[in-house]
């Protein structure tokens, strides 16, 4: 209850036009920070390097996972002052959860997460994702891990200037391979040409979607 309420008093919506870059927290525990995230299971470690990386003018706005308070709450993840503690770092903000989750997106200069799939969803929508851990999109266009940041700074430049968002055409061919990867080749008994029919809707279909400008609140895809 005490985590709660102070998420709620220090949450804020970004104002209109200020630049600013839209990080998701997960739910947690779970494999996708740990063991996944590596040590960035810790979001505290993640939220200190990135202020570090990125200009001081440009705020961050820290928007927590929804389903922290929707299952059951765990200390261990969420202790005492956890939002006080991003609070107090320079331009750091809460974001405030009650916001329409791709309006939050779409208004950032871009987004961060762990392994969260937002970053495929970012990227759908003309945004740039940099991810933390252990991703199983690296390799997606338009993601980056932050470690080449850290490499290389003119890339953080780039994506600052909204530079390097693919195209449709680019993500279609990034999840046709993927998709072939994971399923494989269809059986003798089905039509391949059905099956490329099918892989074909359902990869547009799907990056039509998510790309859509107005969409229902998906506060539960963080």
């Amino acid at each position: 209850f005490n985590a709660h309420k102070q998420l709620k008093q220090l949450a804020s919506i970004p104002p209109p036009g200020q630049n600013y870059v839209a990080v998701y927290l997960h739910l947690q525990p779970e494999r996708t920070t740990c063991p996944e995230g590596s040590i960035f299971n810790t979001p505290w470690i993640g939220i200190q390097l990135l202020r570090s990386l990125i200009p001081e003018d440009v705020h961050i706005y820290v928007r927590e996972h929804p389903a922290t308070y929707r299952y059951s709450y765990n200390v261990k993840v969420r202790p005492k002052n956890f939002y006080a503690k991003f609070n107090s770092l320079l331009n750091v903000n809460i974001a405030d959860i009650a916001q329409d989750s791709y309006e939050f997106l779409d208004s950032s200069l871009f987004c961060v997460s762990v392994t969260g799939t937002i970053a495929f969803e970012a990227v759908a929508r003309g945004k740039v994702c940099v991810y933390m851990g252990d991703a199983s999109y690296s390799g997606c266009p338009g993601t980056y891990h932050i470690e080449e940041l850290i490499k290389d700074p003119g890339l953080l430049d780039q994506i600052l200037m909204k530079e390097g968002v693919p195209s449709d055409d680019e993500l279609y061919t990034y999840l046709e391979r993927e998709m072939t990867r994971s399923y494989g080749r269809p059986p003798e008994s089905e039509s391949f040409t059905d099956y490329n029919l099918y892989q074909n809707n359902w990869i547009r279909a799907l990056i039509k979607l998510i790309s859509l400008e107005t969409s229902s609140n998906n506060d539960d895809k963080n």
